[in-house]
């Protein structure tokens, strides 16, 4: 099945990534650096965000930019790219090129899929050039997820189990999930 358009996206399981994203904020300090990819889940990070900080974002996803550049403190960086009026992003190889000239402490991101052994994966192609450039250029990789996500594998695999520092999902995991992110020194948060 192909990815619905965002709008219907942002209406799913609204209330899980309202929790990740807020409990995703807290991990933010003040002039901290970040790369933020396009997804709903992101954007509920973005609108818990404390807007008295001073932060340089990089993110190619437009509600994002629009959320964010509102406030003076954060400056807002849009990689150039083709627009997918769709999934409201910009994606391409110009995206992941400019994501490698920058470096950011941390990268806020999300996928289709998470799974112990398949890692990272998307049903369409369009966002894999652009988290292996943030993994290759970020400190922690940090991964926003709700529950219907985790056991899940696309056609598209992204990124490594181990390229991923922070798990942030909204219900407990699994004891064999937890087993594998402790030996693995993924740090797992979930809202109390």
């Amino acid at each position: 099945s192909f990815p619905s358009p965002y709008a219907l996206r942002k209406k799913k399981n609204q209330e899980e990534k309202n929790e990740i994203g807020k409990l995703a904020a807290t991990l933010v300090d003040n002039n901290d650096t970040m790369f933020i990819t396009a997804s709903s889940t992101c954007l509920s990070f973005a609108n818990h965000l404390d807007t008295d900080y001073h932060l340089q974002v990089l993110t190619n996803g437009m509600p994002l930019a629009h959320v964010l550049s509102q406030h003076e403190n954060i400056t807002v960086e849009c990689p150039p790219g083709v627009y997918y009026y769709k999934h409201e992003s910009i994606f391409g190889k110009d995206v992941a090129d400019y994501i490698l000239k920058r470096h950011a402490k941390y990268c806020f991101m999300s996928c289709n899929g998470f799974d112990l052994d398949f890692g990272v994966s998307y049903y369409v192609d369009l966002d894999l050039p652009i988290v292996q450039a943030c993994r290759k250029c970020c400190d922690q990789m940090i991964l926003l997820l709700d529950h219907t996500k985790i056991d899940q594998k696309y056609y598209y695999k992204a990124l490594e189990f181990t390229d991923i520092d922070i798990l942030i999902t909204d219900r407990p995991l699994d004891e064999r999930w937890m087993k594998a992110c402790k030996e693995n020194n993924i740090k797992v948060l979930i809202p109390s």
